[in-house]
């Protein structure tokens, strides 16, 4: 574990740690718990393994989702309406 995950982990108590196992990540996410895998593989998701266990922290999970969030850039159109 890296040290900014370290800091990340010490400063949150034991009552802020929610955990979600695949399945329920999967119920979350409304994915397929093989999308969730792939996703692990690649690390493009956050997660933890507690050994040969993979858990999601909720809090990370919210946080992935706001950083996956897809702002379009706000495009004007002109009125062409004189043409």
């Amino acid at each position: 574990m890296n040290r900014e995950r370290k800091k990340e982990f010490s400063e949150i108590g034991p009552a802020d740690i929610s955990m979600l196992n695949v399945k329920e990540l999967e119920a979350f996410l409304k994915i397929d718990q093989k999308t969730i895998y792939r996703y692990v593989s690649l690390g493009l998701i956050p997660y933890v393994r507690i050994q040969s266990n993979i858990r999601f922290v909720r809090k990370q999970i919210l946080a992935w989702i706001e950083e996956q969030n897809y702002q379009p850039n706000r495009i004007t159109f002109t009125d062409r309406s004189d043409r």
